[in-house]
């Protein structure tokens, strides 16, 4: 059997001057707080296939977190299987709080099937791990040999889906970015 594409990838200059990165901000949602009787799994998609609502359980949603900039960065990798192909999701950023409260959040996220939402540097919205679940492949802190030593946590969700990564777009980044505020948990 021979499958084939179907549509062209033509870049233009805007591809080409697009900048890499991450912003500081993420949210983390748990796989299971998704109405899954709602959408498609818990979300709704325009007819390009982007995420244009999320559908949570009563007094569920999103929890923000906030790292120092160029210390997030998602992506994700093909696997070829001989039966069929996954997309490895993959997510990392470090976590500069060191507090009981914090640790505890970390021992929790440890044993979380969740999904991640980022904000590239490039005005993109990119949602890791929605459709089958992403958890913590490793945790990872050391408190150095000196004072300037990188102390931070380095957190790395992973999981393997279907599908690549999903883009979260409603009309325009502002307005995108003010419908995931909305879905906040404080």
């Amino acid at each position: 059997m021979n499958c084939g594409f179907t549509s062209p990838i033509q870049s233009d200059c805007n591809d080409l001057l697009k900048v890499g990165g991450a912003k500081k901000r993420y949210w983390i949602g748990n796989i299971d707080d998704l109405d899954k009787s709602m959408g498609v799994g818990g979300y709704a998609l325009d007819v390009s296939g982007n995420i244009t609502q999320l559908y949570f359980k009563a007094y569920k949603g999103l929890y923000p977190f906030e790292t120092k900039k160029n210390t997030v960065f998602g992506g994700f990798e093909l696997v070829v299987g001989e039966g069929s192909n996954v997309f490895n999701h993959t997510f990392t950023a470090k976590v500069l709080k060191e507090t009981a409260e914090a640790y505890a959040t970390l021992k929790d996220l440890s044993v979380s099937e969740v999904f991640i939402i980022e904000e590239t540097n490039s005005g993109l919205i990119k949602v890791f791990g929605i459709d089958s679940g992403m958890s913590v492949a490793t945790m990872v802190q050391s408190d150095g040999v000196n004072q300037q030593a990188d102390t931070s946590i380095a957190v790395t969700f992973a999981g393997a889906d279907d599908d690549l990564p999903r883009f979260f777009l409603t009309t325009d980044l502002p307005t995108t970015i003010g419908l995931i505020e909305t879905y906040e948990i404080a």
